[in-house]
């Protein structure tokens, strides 16, 4: 893709992002994560983050160390879904932004579990269903937390796909734990991660 091109693309997503934030209706939202953090896996931007009892995984692809704008777009709609977090627990899939929200973007059609919506599991053999091994961390037998729910969906926009993941725990304090605790699987392990500050990521 050319870098004109890029930036053009990229001007548009931004637009399409404060839109989003423009839009969203839920008066209890807050900006800023408990924490979180950014990372290139050579083929993607990805964040992680957790608020109260959520743990959102964000991934943006193809999106290679040197593509800074898909980068602050991975950041900006981070931002964006986490802010809409507010003082009541709620469903995981009430946060994931209406296609409505982001002009411009379909659902990823090469997604057959995602394409006709939101995909949702409240149970181990359902999350797996869908994210397969993935889910593995969130339900471990020999830790004393597990996730109470999964909503996840992915969107298209040539030439990038957009990938989130909501988690819900039963707690803050076990989403602060799988946080830190998902830095040792495999899945996790070989991301060089860089701390983001209360509100923005470097």
């Amino acid at each position: 893709m050319s870098r004109l091109r890029c930036l053009g693309f990229c001007a548009c997503l931004a637009l399409s992002l404060t839109a989003m934030a423009c839009g969203s209706s839920n008066s209890g939202s807050s900006a800023g994560w408990d924490a979180a953090r950014i990372g290139n896996t050579a083929t993607a931007w990805w964040i992680n983050a957790h608020k109260g009892a959520y743990y959102f995984s964000f991934q943006i692809e193809p999106s290679y160390q040197d593509d800074t704008a898909g980068k602050a777009q991975a950041i900006s709609f981070a931002q964006q879904v986490v802010a809409k977090v507010g003082s009541n627990t709620a469903a995981p899939a009430t946060l994931v932004p209406a296609l409505s929200e982001l002009p411009g973007w379909v659902l990823d059609p090469g997604e057959s579990k995602t394409v006709g919506g939101v995909a949702t599991a409240t149970d181990f053999a359902g999350a797996t269903a869908l994210i397969d091994g993935a889910a593995d961390p969130f339900f471990d037998s020999t830790k004393s937390y597990h996730a109470t729910a999964l909503a996840w969906e992915r969107w298209a926009k040539d030439p990038y796909t957009m990938d989130l993941k909501v988690w819900q725990m039963a707690s803050a304090a076990d989403a602060t734990t799988i946080y830190t605790d998902l830095l040792s699987n495999s899945l996790y392990a070989n991301v060089t991660w860089t701390t983001c500050t209360a509100t923005a990521c470097p």
